[in-house]
């Protein structure tokens, strides 16, 4: 219905933030409860919009949602999109697609089951390693400088580890990447030396740069052949110190 600006505030009608509106407006109603000053809508009736889904909802300010919908042709288009990507889906996991969703949940629960299996293996396995590298600290300080095989998430961690099994000792991890690589120091709070200095002197050797603390630092580079050379000129100023 149209009418003045005054009479449609007295009959409830409900204005949208930041709109202006004239002396005379449009005012839509859906049933009783919903009375609106027009923000857009052209539809005589709400029969005329046609299938009307719900595509998104959310908070646009403080104590005020929004609520996004396509009606009409694009609806249809929405649920045809939809039908078909529940179709791909169902040939895929060659499961019906009333039975997707236990499906998907099934496997996801498997997959979290692997995963912790894995991280149990990958423990074990570091856990291994450590020991074998012990087995290689040598010189004095007591120094492991080698290159290890583990992925590069898990290198800052593994060497934190180690170096508490080393009272008295320094260690020098190396790990290549592709053609990256890595390289970590840590030294035991009880030794004078800095491993920030100490990476610092050998990461142009790998093309790289790197920091941290007098304890701990790491440095990466894209020159993997030269890693050995950096490990074992590592060793050497630790030894001659």
């Amino acid at each position: 219905r149209e009418m003045s600006l005054d009479d449609a505030k007295q009959a409830g009608a409900i204005g949208l933030f930041g709109e202006k509106y004239g002396d005379e407006v449009r005012v839509v109603s859906v049933g009783p409860e919903s009375v609106e000053l027009c923000g857009g809508t052209h539809a005589r009736f709400t029969g005329d919009l046609g299938a009307c889904i719900l595509v998104k909802e959310g908070a646009v300010a403080k104590g005020i949602r929004r609520i996004e919908a396509k009606a009409g042709l694009a609806a249809f288009a929405s649920i045809q999109e939809e039908n078909a990507l529940l179709r791909q889906l169902s040939e895929m996991y060659k499961t019906p697609k009333s039975a997707l969703v236990e499906k998907i949940i099934r496997e996801k629960e498997e997959k979290e089951e692997a995963l912790k299996t894995i991280k149990t293996l990958r423990k074990k396995e570091q856990r291994h390693l450590q020991q074998e590298l012990l087995k290689k600290a040598s010189g004095s300080p007591l120094t492991i400088a080698e290159i290890v095989t583990i992925p590069s998430k898990d290198l800052p961690s593994f060497a934190d580890q180690l170096i508490q099994k080393m009272p008295d000792g320094v260690l020098i991890l190396g790990l290549e990447e592709e053609e990256r690589c890595q390289i970590v120091v840590r030294v035991s709070p009880k030794l004078a030396f800095d491993a920030k200095h100490l990476i610092q002197q050998i990461a142009p050797l790998i093309e790289g740069g790197g920091g941290g603390k007098k304890s701990a630092a790491m440095a990466g580079g894209k020159n993997s052949k030269n890693l050995p050379l950096a490990l074992q000129k590592l060793r050497h100023l630790i030894q001659e110190s």
